[in-house]
C-alpha cells in the first residue's frame, strides 16, 4: 500500500467481481429449479429434511461446477504478484496454460464442502423468507 497508493485494493477485482457474479448468481437460479423439481417429487413434505439436505447437496455440485475454476484463478492471483500485474484475460491465459484443467479440479473437495455448507444456510434463509 505505501508503494502502490490506493490502487492497490483494487488488483484482481476483475476476478472477485466475476467470482461472487457468478457464485450468487448460480446459486439463485439452481437453488430455483431444484426447489422446484423437489416439490414435485414430493409434494406432500413427508420428508422435509430429507429432501432439503439433497436439494442443497445438488445445488452445492452445480455451485462447484459453475465457480471452482475462478476460486482456483482468485486463489492463484492472491499468491503470485506477478499475476497481479497482468490483465485478468492475460492471467487466465497463462494460468490455463500451466495448470489446464487441473485448475478446474483443484480444492474440489474443499470448495464441495464449503459450498454445500452455503447453500444450507442460504436456502434455508431464502425459504424463510419467501414463506412470510
Amino acid at each position: 500500500f505505501s508503494k502502490e497508493g490506493i490502487s492497490s485494493l483494487y488488483k484482481g477485482w476483475s476476478i472477485y467481481f466475476a467470482r461472487y457474479l457468478v457464485v450468487w448468481s448460480s446459486f439463485l437460479s439452481i437453488n430455483h429449479i431444484v426447489k422446484k423439481k423437489a416439490e414435485k417429487i414430493d409434494p406432500q413434505n413427508k420428508y422435509p429434511v430429507s429432501k432439503f439436505l439433497s436439494a442443497n447437496f445438488i445445488v452445492a455440485a452445480g455451485l462447484v461446477a459453475t465457480s471452482n475454476y475462478l476460486d482456483f484463478l482468485k486463489t492463484q492471483v492472491q499468491m503470485d504478484q506477478s499475476l497481479q500485474k497482468l490483465s485478468t484475460i492475460d492471467a487466465i491465459r497463462l494460468l490455463w496454460n500451466k495448470y489446464g484443467m487441473h485448475g478446474v479440479k483443484a480444492g474440489f473437495s474443499f470448495s464441495f464442502c464449503s459450498r454445500f455448507i452455503h447453500a444450507i444456510m442460504a436456502g434455508a434463509l431464502m425459504d424463510k423468507i419467501t414463506e412470510s
